[in-house]
């Protein structure tokens, strides 16, 4: 009996994990996930999650501009996914910090796509779709999720090091020089290079 309901749990555990892997991979396609998994380089692969995020923005376009009053929950699908490809862009920023990755066009493009991406959901935000209730606290959602990583890479590529102080104990002069090398009088000879003392000449009484 106890067997048995150890198996049981395990098999559910299994499931619930087979599960969730399940869900974090919905939000791709086949292609997009084989291009992701292709691509070793995490800053290169923030560079394919942008151009995803731009495919599901243009699929919310075409719905809205289409005006099906039943085309809401696929924009709240979209923008659904468009949300989980944010989580996997801030996944792979923390991986390319930690391996030290070349981060200058990826943060780049996360400025430059993410202000663009605002600027639309914004714009839906006052628009009067007849859907809209469908998706309406998706969009915010994917606003603030955009806002949040676009501040995070302002941070720029390596913030640990942006944020390091340099030290304020340091002495504002250089200390005196030391008297070691002085004689009694506070002549410096430390630097004295006279050599041995030269012959007196001889006077010409002392030739003869």
């Amino acid at each position: 009996m106890i067997k048995t309901l150890i198996l049981s749990i395990v098999i559910t555990i299994v499931g619930l994990e087979t599960a969730v892997c399940q869900n974090r991979r919905e939000f791709l396609s086949p292609d997009e996930i084989n291009s992701i998994q292709d691509e070793q380089d995490s800053g290169k692969r923030i560079l394919l999650y942008l151009q995803f995020a731009a495919r599901r923005l243009d699929a919310v376009r075409e719905k809205i501009t289409a005006g099906d009053a039943k085309g809401g929950r696929a924009v709240q699908q979209y923008l659904s996914e468009y949300n989980s490809i944010w989580d996997a862009v801030a996944d792979s920023l923390e991986t390319a910090r930690q391996q030290r990755a070349s981060l200058d066009k990826p943060i780049k493009e996360v400025q430059s796509k993410g202000t663009e991406f605002l600027r639309y959901m914004q714009s839906l935000q006052g628009g009067k779709s007849a859907s809209r209730s469908d998706y309406e606290f998706t969009l915010e959602e994917a606003i603030d999720t955009t806002k949040d990583e676009v501040a995070e890479v302002k941070k720029g590529a390596f913030p640990e090091v942006n944020a390091r102080k340099p030290p304020t104990d340091l002495p504002a002069a250089p200390p005196p020089r030391s008297k070691a090398g002085s004689d009694k009088s506070g002549s410096d000879k430390s630097g004295s290079e006279e050599g041995p003392p030269r012959k007196k000449s001889r006077t010409p009484s002392q030739n003869q």
